[in-house]
């Protein structure tokens, strides 16, 4: 969106300086630009997003005339293999029938599961977004539209979610942080 490559510009103005324009950008500044990133201790695929933006303005302005070529192309970035960690049927099914002190929050936790959705999409799901068996909302993180069937198990968590709120919000949960101390 339009803000990311807005907060992408001003995380390099910040760096470079007020007085920095299109033109003074250069592929060693970028590359400076980056290592502070990394020594801030941003995740490699934060940084990479944040060049990927700078590099598709710099692509704009040779397009435009205002530079003659992209100093960002030849940067390089660190990237690191991400390592997703999924639970097993039988440990879902383990979860399932543990207690739990906040019951909304393992119904919340179970329904992502069986749905995919990611936290910022629990939190922000809607009785509206449930249309009979299915699934229909924007996502949060990539305002891409989803529309998808429900399973048996995500309805019965949803039924069973009915009788601790019935107004707007399907969940209504503890910020991220504090929910993970429950789970």
């Amino acid at each position: 969106s339009a803000k990311l490559y807005q907060y992408a510009v001003q995380r390099y103005i910040k760096f470079a300086g007020e007085g920095v324009t299109i033109e003074k950008i250069t592929e060693q500044s970028l590359n400076k630009f980056v290592k502070k990133l990394e020594a801030e201790d941003l995740s490699p695929v934060t940084i990479k997003d944040y060049m990927n933006h700078i590099k598709m303005i710099l692509g704009f302005a040779v397009d435009d005339g205002i530079i003659h070529k992209n100093p960002a192309l030849r940067v390089e970035i660190k990237s690191t293999e991400i390592i997703k960690v999924f639970l097993t049927l039988h440990e879902v099914k383990a979860l399932n029938k543990t207690e739990c002190i906040r019951p909304e929050i393992k119904n919340a936790f179970l329904f992502s599961c069986f749905t995919g959705l990611r936290i910022s999409d629990i939190l922000n799901l809607k009785w509206t977004d449930v249309k009979e068996d299915t699934l229909l909302l924007v996502q949060q993180k990539t305002r891409m539209i989803v529309s998808q069937p429900l399973s048996k198990t995500a309805i019965n968590i949803l039924h069973d979610q009915r009788q601790y709120k019935t107004d707007l919000y399907v969940f209504h949960l503890l910020e991220k942080n504090r929910i993970r101390k429950h789970l």
